[in-house]
C-alpha cells in the first residue's frame, strides 16, 4: 500500500518551493506552525534521549528550524547555553510567540 505525502516541511526553511505528489506547492509554515512542529519534535528527542542527551540533539534541530526567521542568530545564543529540557521548550515557544507569559526575546516573524 502506498503513502501519500499530505504535508513536507523542510529544515532549510522552504520558499514555497516543496511539491506533493500530485504536484500541488505548499507555502512554508508560519512561525506558530513551525514553533509547534519544533516543539513536538523537541518532546521526541527528550523522550527518546533523555534530558542531558536531548537537549544536547535538540541544539542543531533548533538551529535548523529557526535559521530562516529574524532573530535568530540572538536566540540561538539564547538557547544553546541552555541544559535543561523545560527552559528549551520554553524559549522555543517563546521565540515562536507560542507562551503568552514569556520574557522578552527576539521573536520569528
Amino acid at each position: 500500500m502506498g503513502h501519500r505525502l499530505s504535508k513536507i516541511v523542510t529544515r532549510t526553511g522552504d520558499q514555497g518551493t516543496t511539491g506533493l505528489a500530485t504536484g500541488e506547492r505548499l507555502a512554508p509554515p508560519t512561525p506558530a506552525e513551525a514553533g509547534e512542529l519544533l516543539t513536538e519534535h523537541l518532546d521526541a528527542l527528550h523522550a527518546l534521549y533523555g534530558e542531558a542527551g536531548g537537549v544536547r540533539i535538540a541544539r542543531k534541530h533548533i538551529q535548523w528550524y529557526c535559521r530562516s526567521h529574524p532573530g535568530s542568530e540572538a536566540f540561538w545564543q539564547q538557547v544553546n547555553r541552555v541544559e535543561r529540557a523545560a527552559e528549551q521548550r520554553r524559549l522555543v515557544r517563546a521565540f515562536f510567540g507560542l507562551e503568552a507569559d514569556a520574557p522578552a526575546l527576539p521573536q520569528a516573524a
